[in-house]
């Protein structure tokens, strides 16, 4: 049975977004290929046809989970909710049930006690009835009041200057860019086989390839800080995931609970020219899925041929 880990990291420059399970992919496809070969990267990429060596996650705050795809309080108990509500009170009423709308994150605590148990009407229970035990943080964070989970960042849109093609005329564009609070950490989640050691390798590379554009201005870069083996896994029906996912046919989708995004993929410039290789629709982190398989993984690697070159696209549902 594949092992399940969280390995904590720190970030070491500015970044332009916290690396999907995609972009880590990415990347260590090409720690594999510069590192070790071609043939210990076919053996990973075969090995998702059966019994993947490895799956992973997003890269996520700390100690902080996707809001899970399923309202605490449905459009129905709103509504009966308000209507009874005092005609003085009824804004009111509605405005302390719109801000849990606004959850970005949920911490482990309520990871563990509700959504992994698929406990939410209990959940639903509890905030009404004791308040108290729960703090809601402007910045969209769920936590129980015992816990400090938060994610502390500062975002800035700056302007940069471009050139487009061969011409010599600069076109002014925007960029967003992250700095985490240096005391910020993240969450990776993997499962494997491989021996623990093996493992960090892989993630220590991280740090001297980068993750993501613009590693080589310096942005994007990752410190690992530690690995350890933790046992999170669902004990209810649905289960929770933690990267797109392009779902296979043991995804019951009419039993499951789930976000859709559709995002159109280009192959690396320095691989295929930079040209787009297909547009997919896939579950995103926070899905609650059925699926008749209950492994750590659900979905696909996508493969696509472009210019002549095989892509790849981690469509594998990394799930508790």
């Amino acid at each position: 049975m594949m092992k399940t880990y969280q390995a904590t990291f720190c970030a070491g420059s500015a970044l332009t977004d916290l690396p999907s399970a995609q972009t880590i992919f990415g990347a260590i496809c090409q720690i594999l290929a510069d590192t070790e070969g071609e043939a210990p990267l076919a053996e990973y990429l075969d090995s998702f046809q059966d019994q993947p060596l490895m799956v992973h996650s997003s890269l996520f705050p700390e100690d902080l989970f996707p809001m899970p795809k399923r309202s605490i309080f449905s459009l129905a108990f709103v509504n009966e909710s308000v209507h009874s509500s005092n005609p003085r009170n009824k804004l009111q009423a509605m405005a302390g049930y719109k801000k849990y709308k606004k959850i970005r994150y949920v911490s482990r605590k309520i990871l563990e006690n509700y959504i992994l148990p698929n406990r939410f009407e209990q959940l639903q229970k509890d905030l009404l009835a004791n308040p108290e035990r729960f703090t809601l943080l402007e910045s969209g964070i769920l936590r129980l009041s015992s816990e400090t989970s938060d994610y502390r960042q500062k975002t800035v849109l700056q302007t940069r200057n471009g050139s487009r093609g061969t011409t010599t005329e600069k076109d002014l564009f925007y960029t967003k860019t992250i700095y985490p609070d240096p005391a910020q950490k993240f969450s990776l989640y993997i499962k494997s086989d491989w021996p623990r050691e093996r493992i960090e390798d892989l993630l220590m590379k991280l740090e001297i390839f980068g993750l993501g554009s613009r590693r080589t201005v310096g942005m994007n870069v990752f410190t690992l800080l530690g690995l350890k083996e933790i046992r999170l896994q669902t004990t209810g029906e649905l289960q929770y995931l933690l990267s797109d996912c392009v779902p296979d046919e043991a995804v019951d989708l009419d039993r499951s609970c789930y976000g859709l995004q559709s995002a159109v993929f280009r192959g690396s410039k320095s691989y295929n020219g930079g040209y787009f290789t297909g547009r997919y629709t896939y579950l995103t982190p926070g899905s609650l899925i059925n699926s008749v398989n209950r492994k750590g993984w659900t979905g696909m690697l996508v493969r696509d041929e472009s210019q002549g070159k095989t892509v790849w696209h981690y469509g594998m549902g990394f799930v508790f």
